[in-house]
């Protein structure tokens, strides 16, 4: 039995649909990738502003990490 490759780029590849349109395939791809590093820079922000407002939270965050 062998294992079929199961990440976007595979999966584009094999569809009909994406047949010959390697450029529209990495388009797709950093597509995805750029709004996937907004998503993380937002969520950080967000994480980063909420931990200065609640002091008792970010300390016992920090004892966690330590």
């Amino acid at each position: 039995m062998t294992e079929e490759a199961c990440d976007m780029v595979s999966i584009m590849l094999k569809n009909e649909m994406w047949k010959n349109e390697e450029e529209k395939i990495i388009d797709e791809i950093v597509g995805l990738f750029l709004a996937g590093t907004q998503t993380v820079r937002i969520t950080t922000t967000n994480m980063m502003c909420y931990l200065e407002q609640y002091p008792d939270i970010k300390h016992k965050l920090q004892s966690e990490i330590d």
